[in-house]
């Protein structure tokens, strides 16, 4: 009973161990971790030309015919805003259809 006693007591200490380095952050900070100044925004948003077109595809769950309405005024204010971005909307029901194309995606 006492040798029982020992050896679970190890085994938890051990899994609580590991639960702790494996839950435990770097110290080391990545670059993506980095805030991003404003010229390093400014370079990669004038890396886009003016002129280059860009199409958007937007995949929302739901065939519902207020929350469409909502969408396609809400990319209608979009498209006005960033007159070189085109949001293609495609309503997808619930189910077999929209779980293929978001595992494939």
């Amino acid at each position: 009973m006492k040798k029982t006693r020992i050896i679970t007591s190890i085994l938890a200490a051990v899994m609580l161990l590991g639960t702790v380095t494996g839950c435990a952050g770097s110290t080391e900070s990545s670059d993506s971790d980095a805030p991003v100044s404003d010229s390093q925004t400014e370079s990669s948003t004038q890396s886009m030309t003016a002129d280059e077109e860009v199409t958007l595809t937007f995949w929302r769950a739901g065939t519902d015919v207020e929350t469409q309405t909502y969408w396609e005024e809400m990319i209608a204010r979009f498209e006005e805003q960033y007159p070189n971005v085109t949001v293609e909307l495609s309503n997808l029901p619930w189910g077999d259809e929209i779980e293929t194309k978001l595992n494939a995606a």
